[in-house]
């Protein structure tokens, strides 16, 4: 393409030779400078513009913002030319006014030189400028691409030296041929040490040949291998190492290296398995917890057979553990859980599986037999019943246990939880150290509770509760001393429902406070309207349930209804059971004082049911003891019931207390109760509930007839 002519030493071959040698100072010297090489090369070509040579150099980002027609045309000319090692004068089928060569970073286009000029294209076809911008283009892509090939080198030198993780290079046959300092400070070997070694200095003997034989077999077929090693330092310490191994191949496919680069994860594995028994076993007892309790129950369902396994599922609720925390702490509480879980999982052993569902409930897992399962659950009811010894101290505690089974009583863990959890509360109304297995009549009733719950709700609010009154009488005078308030429930659908249904359920939900102070209301209320019409009244008694009396303000709510309604203190009488007095006697005799003085009368309920402590007794401000009713059914053919209530007759002389009889129903009961010196009866022999407008209409006659 270009006609050689022989160079005469004029000015122009001078200027042109002394620029170039400028050139090459340039790129090859010690001041190369990547980012300002093109700026650098357009200033060193400016005094060839004295010959109207007029150099340009333009980068990538400036083509690809160019509004130069000409240059965008040969920009995207050159992007469709392949690299081919020549640096001949672009040629794009268009005429152009400018030369242009392209330039290379490592065979990828990196910008363009222009060169301009009058008749540029023919003086560079006629003189030796062709050929002496072909070699500055071809000198200036080399240098680019030395330098970045140079610097990705060295940046692969630091990162191999610097990595946090073990970097090990060896050669085809397994030799370590470079290991940086990760490596060694992890593994205590140094350079000179690992080099010329293989990585079999490393193995500490965990993992099988197998495991090592599958890892090789992996690097030859894929090129690649990830994982896990077991390996062995220096100094004999075992650790857990997680990473790669890659195999590397040159241009021709030949393998040339294996690079492992691999990271110490001993803590994290660690970690690791800390975070699982917190995920999966209880910090206090050691033992497993629900969520691995949930994980465990399809592995006890498994057979061989792929027919499901009869699994039973044993609920254990420890008795009376709250009084122990109240009495002891909850660090005398904890070691006895420590102990308990102890002697179940010694109980249990390899029969099943023991967790700690929670506070201190305990679960077993256990394939269901009829005979083994059985007794199973007899051994833990007796060994639990063995003497503990806690700090020192002695200390008996038992548990009740509810056994639900898969496949009869549900399928599912949730399903079976539930069952079984209903089994052990039905064992533990019968008393302490009891099992119940799951039945229907236990899930009917469960099923009963939750519905009966969810329509107290919206019992009050839908006025569906009303307040019948059972007159009191008093034996001596024969006369009508006073009445009780007792709430009935007439459900639009169910009929009435029972209070010994409904009471239980809205104590255990927490609704029972809702439904005194509509009981207060609604009493208080019934009083004000029979006073300001006229009639003859006397005082009322109302059940006051603990977490009424222990409610903030209820002395302050009581005084409020009493001044809205204009009803004295005196014709109120608040009832509350020992269990209500015994809560915090102290306080609960506080509060008394604070309600006596609103002219309010307290009387005890279902005396003798309870603790029935005569120094608790002595503390109260109470004017009445209110006899249950299992002391007054049949007493006068029970010899154990007549010494009973006559002992707490006397005492209630002896302390200036009046005494109730509560449920007298036949003339034998009343004239028993009379001979004792009992002051008060209620039941059905002397009159049953009756509404309000009943009650007032009884209560005239009754006056007309003493």
């Amino acid at each position: 393409m270009y006609e050689s002519t022989p160079l005469e030493l004029e000015p122009f071959e001078r200027r042109k030779n002394r620029i170039q040698h400028r050139v090459n100072q340039m790129l090859f010297g010690n001041d190369f400078d990547y980012d300002t090489v093109f700026e650098q090369l357009t200033a060193r070509f400016a005094p060839l513009a004295l010959d109207d040579v007029h150099v340009r150099f333009f980068k990538i980002l400036e083509l690809e913002q160019t509004q130069d027609a000409e240059l965008a045309a040969v920009f995207a000319f050159a992007k469709t030319k392949a690299y081919d090692g020549q640096f001949w004068p672009l040629c794009p089928e268009i005429e152009l006014t400018h030369a242009y060569f392209a330039l290379y970073e490592l065979e990828e286009l990196c910008g363009l030189l222009r060169i301009s000029g009058n008749d540029i294209l023919q003086r560079l076809s006629s003189q030796s400028l062709g050929i002496y911008f072909n070699c500055t283009s071809a000198k200036l892509s080399y240098r680019l691409s030395d330098f970045l090939r140079m610097s990705r080198l060295n940046l692969a030198n630091k990162v191999i030296s610097h990595a946090r993780e073990a970097i090990v290079i060896t050669d085809p046959s397994g030799v370590i041929i470079r290991v940086n300092e990760s490596f060694t400070r992890i593994t205590g070997y140094s350079a000179e040490e690992a080099i010329g070694q293989t990585p079999r200095v490393l193995k500490s003997g965990v993992q099988s040949d197998s495991f090592y034989q599958e890892l090789w077999q992996q690097l030859l077929d894929k090129g690649y291998w990830f994982g896990e090693f077991v390996n062995k330092t220096k100094s004999g310490k075992i650790y857990n190492q997680r990473g790669s191994i890659s195999a590397i191949h040159n241009d021709e496919g030949e393998l040339k290296y294996f690079a492992a680069m691999m990271e110490d994860v001993t803590e994290l594995k660690r970690s690791e398995a800390t975070l699982n028994r917190l995920s999966y076993f209880d910090a206090l007892t050691g033992l497993p917890n629900r969520v691995k309790l949930k994980r465990d129950y399809s592995e006890y369902l498994a057979t061989e057979s792929g027919t499901p396994a009869e699994v039973a599922v044993l609920v254990i609720d420890l008795d009376d553990f709250k009084h122990v925390n109240d009495a002891m702490g909850h660090g005398f509480g904890d070691e006895l859980l420590k102990a308990v879980a102890e002697r179940i999982r010694d109980v249990v052993d390899t029969t099943g599986t023991v967790y700690r569902f929670g506070g201190d409930e305990f679960v077993v897992l256990t394939k269901y037999h009829p005979n083994r399962t059985l007794e199973l659950v007899e051994n833990l009811i007796e060994r639990m019943k063995a003497q503990y010894e806690v700090r020192f101290s002695p200390i008996l505690i038992s548990c009740c246990i509810g056994i639900a089974i898969s496949g009869r009583d549900g399928d599912t863990l949730d399903q079976l939880m539930s069952r079984a959890d209903l089994a052990m509360y039905s064992a533990k109304e019968g008393g302490h150290s009891r099992f119940a297995f799951c039945s229907d009549e236990l899930h009917q009733s469960a099923f009963n509770n939750l519905y009966i719950r969810g329509e107290l709700k919206s019992a009050l609010a839908s006025e569906q509760m009303r307040l019948v009154y059972q007159p009191k009488r008093c034996i001596a005078a024969e006369s009508v001393v006073g009445c009780e308030a007792l709430v009935r429930w007439q459900h639009p659908l169910e009929g009435d429902i029972s209070p010994v249904q409904f009471i239980p359920i809205a104590e255990r939900s927490g609704m029972i406070v809702e439904i005194d102070y509509w009981v207060l209301h609604a009493a208080i209320k019934q009083l004000a309207c029979w006073r300001n019409n006229g009639l003859q009244v006397v005082p009322v008694a109302i059940n006051v349930s603990l977490p009424t009396f222990a409610h903030d303000g209820f002395v302050e709510d009581l005084q409020s209804l009493l001044q809205r309604y204009d009803v004295p203190g005196e014709m109120i009488e608040l009832e509350i059971t020992e269990r209500v007095a015994l809560r915090q006697v102290r306080s609960a005799s506080a509060v008394m004082h604070n309600i006596i003085a609103l002219g309010i009368k307290i009387s005890m309920d279902d005396f003798g049911t309870g603790y029935s402590s005569l120094s608790y007794l002595n503390q109260l401000p109470i004017s009445t003891l209110k006899i249950d009713r299992a002391f007054v059914s049949d007493i006068e053919q029970d010899p154990l019931k007549q010494g009973i209530t006559g002992a707490i007759v006397a005492m209630a002389k002896a302390m200036k207390l009046k005494t109730v009889a509560e449920g007298v129903e036949t003339e034998a009961e009343f004239n028993y109760l009379a001979q004792l010196g009992c002051d008060q009866l209620q039941g059905y022999y002397y009159a049953k509930p009756l509404s309000a407008q009943a009650f007032v209409e009884w209560l005239a006659e009754d006056t007309l007839a003493v």
